[in-house]
């Protein structure tokens, strides 16, 4: 079987030739697209190196840590009871490698690559439609492509930045972007504030990275600061606006997610890449959601317990209250008023009954 070529069937390239643009037009598409992937793959490149750095981390400290099990089995009794000997147990246990912690690092790694593979395949050659990039009274820039109007365009690469500079980017947008046109030239073309761009918006090769990677930790931290983004000029938010906010949403995530930025995370979180910190507050089950959700909820006093008694005739004070469960004997089966058999009741008592 003939393998399906990534630029399309050999009519569909004779088309595209034969349009206004011609050899040259496609010829300079495909290069500015094959730069495109270039960067694409050093990112991938890196991680995968990273990658591979990580393995071996993890295997060099399951061997070492096996060692040093192997050497404290020969020199002492796993069964002692004695509490110094279990103490010095428990202290050399929690001196093991941390190959959870390892981990956790392979795993953003291996997302890392994925998330560009996929961008890689969801991202082929055109040839039937050019992007027009159309810049709007916002000063932004919006991508069209197959007929589609995109925020976030084909081919755009979210940054491995920190959450400081994601939080810079989540209220400014990437002012300085820049992208290769139809014809081969390198022009500005802002991208929003990342705050304001719908996932439906978002192309699809860089979607994937913007949900899971970018959002969550982004509007957790939106929800928790004291202003209104929507009512902030663009021309108020300076660094210092950046910083204000940015000290305010982690003093909240302090607060509600303490074992996040504590503990053995306490030097861990200050090298997190904001794909991290999203995956880490999905994992807090704290975002994404939205505003109010996230405000502490103040709990309620507890209802007064109310006993319900039944009512009862009143009873006079002087009037002893019989013992509960104990009746009288039976009234005699002989009724000597009116001769008949009645059967046995309960006697009432006189000072209970009342007309």
């Amino acid at each position: 079987m003939q393998q399906q070529r990534g630029y399309g069937g050999i009519e569909e390239i004779v088309t595209a030739i034969n349009s206004a643009d011609g050899a040259s037009g496609l010829l300079q598409k495909i290069q500015g697209r094959n730069d495109e992937f270039i960067k694409m793959l050093e990112t991938m490149g890196a991680s995968v190196a990273t990658l591979g750095t990580s393995i071996e981390q993890m295997k060099t400290s399951l061997e070492s840590s096996n060692d040093a099990i192997a050497k404290e089995l020969s020199k002492q009794d796993p069964a002692s009871t004695s509490v110094g000997e279990q103490a010095k147990m428990a202290s050399f246990i929690s001196d093991l490698p941390d190959v959870m912690g390892l981990a956790s690092k392979m795993q953003e790694e291996v997302s890392k690559v994925s998330e560009t593979l996929q961008g890689f395949m969801s991202n082929p050659i055109s040839l039937s439609q050019e992007m027009t990039i159309t810049p709007s009274v916002s000063g932004y820039c919006a991508f069209t492509e197959d007929g589609k109007s995109y925020d976030i365009p084909a081919g755009f690469i979210f940054p491995q930045c920190d959450l400081y500079g994601a939080w810079r980017h989540w209220l400014t947008g990437f002012p300085d972007h820049k992208i290769r046109n139809n014809k081969n030239e390198i022009i500005d073309a802002p991208i929003k504030p990342l705050r304001l761009v719908s996932l439906g918006n978002v192309h699809q090769s860089a979607k994937k990275k913007f949900k899971d990677g970018w959002r969550p930790i982004l509007i957790f931290m939106q929800a928790e600061i004291d202003q209104d983004l929507d009512s902030v000029p663009m021309a108020s938010i300076d660094d210092a606006f950046i910083k204000m906010t940015y000290d305010q949403a982690m003093s909240a995530l302090h607060s509600k997610a303490p074992n996040m930025t504590s503990g053995k995370n306490e030097q861990k979180h200050l090298t997190w890449k904001v794909a991290t910190w999203s995956r880490k507050i999905r994992e807090e089950q704290l975002g994404p959601t939205q505003g109010a959700q996230h405000r502490p909820v103040i709990p309620l006093p507890p209802a007064p317990v109310v006993h319900i008694v039944p009512q009862h005739a009143p009873v006079p004070p002087q009037a002893p209250i019989p013992p509960p469960a104990q009746f009288a004997p039976p009234l005699p089966v002989n009724n000597m008023q009116n001769n008949m058999q009645i059967p046995s009741i309960p006697e009432m008592h006189p000072d209970n009954m009342h007309v």
